[in-house]
């Protein structure tokens, strides 16, 4: 690998991990004296998620910080599993109730029926888009104030003015800093 790598070792009661992330992102996952191959990988601070043939991997480092009294709860709205794995496993780290759904369509009716107190919304989506979901999701009664953070990979210039017109709070593009986004999420919420 070239550049600066950053080890992170990890155990789990079945396996032992070791993490290797380059400061430009990419990384390799070992096991053993085997590494691993067919892989997908994210670090976040405190997190490993990884994908092994097909099998999905997710480790905390450390145990769970910012637990709130009363967790408030979050809607996450994506239609890539490993997604919405990545970012329930993260935000109950971080004492938040997740919710989640697949598309547009679900979203709408998740809302609905959980009360979210914010929603992170993918924007590209099959069925119905997380933009028309946001609209819809605001057609609902006691939903004006609710906070919707659109999420995409798509730059922030073209989309935000978009996402911002469909009625959502915020857009952050992807990747995005974790740290970040939890700030963005708790002063929503406040």
């Amino acid at each position: 690998m070239a550049g600066t790598t950053e080890s992170v070792r990890l155990a789990t009661s079945s396996n032992q991990w070791e993490f290797l992330k380059e400061s430009g992102g990419g990384g390799i996952l070992k096991t053993g004296a085997a590494w691993l191959s067919e892989r997908k990988y994210q670090l976040w601070p405190g997190l490993l998620l990884a994908s092994y043939r097909h099998r999905i991997i997710t480790t905390m480092l450390s145990d769970s910080d910012n637990q709130n009294e009363t967790p408030r709860t979050i809607l996450v709205v994506d239609d890539f599993d490993d997604t919405r794995l990545l970012l329930r496993t993260w935000l109950q780290k971080k004492g938040f109730r997740v919710v989640e759904a697949e598309n547009g369509n679900r979203a709408v009716a998740a809302a609905e029926s959980n009360r979210p107190d914010l929603i992170i919304m993918d924007v590209e989506m099959p069925e119905l888009d997380g933009l028309a979901a946001t609209r819809k999701i605001r057609e609902l009664k006691n939903f004006a104030a609710v906070p919707i953070v659109a999420v995409s990979a798509y730059g922030a210039d073209l989309y935000r003015d978009h996402a911002l017109a469909a009625g959502c709070n915020e857009y952050v593009s992807t990747p995005f800093e974790p740290d970040e986004l939890e700030k963005l999420i708790r002063t929503l919420i406040k």
